[in-house]
């Protein structure tokens, strides 16, 4: 979709993406909103990070890697 609405200038479009859950721990406030951090983790959700602090960094990494436009 972001290609389609800036073909001309996708090479230099930067995306960005916060976390909205850290950890394995129940988030009450997710969960009012009807969200529960284990099935977005489950179904590839991008802004929670889940495990240990070592899996969570190399989740990160391998984001990175993969997503982060060659400079």
């Amino acid at each position: 979709m972001v290609r389609d609405a800036a073909p001309d200038r996708f090479d230099h479009v930067e995306l960005a993406a916060g976390l909205i859950a850290i950890g394995d721990d129940e988030h009450p406030w997710l969960r009012r909103m009807g969200l529960d951090v284990r099935a977005l983790a489950a179904g590839g959700a991008i802004t929670v990070l889940t495990g240990t602090p070592s899996q969570m960094a190399d989740t990160l990494r391998r984001r990175r890697d993969t997503l982060a436009c060659p400079t």
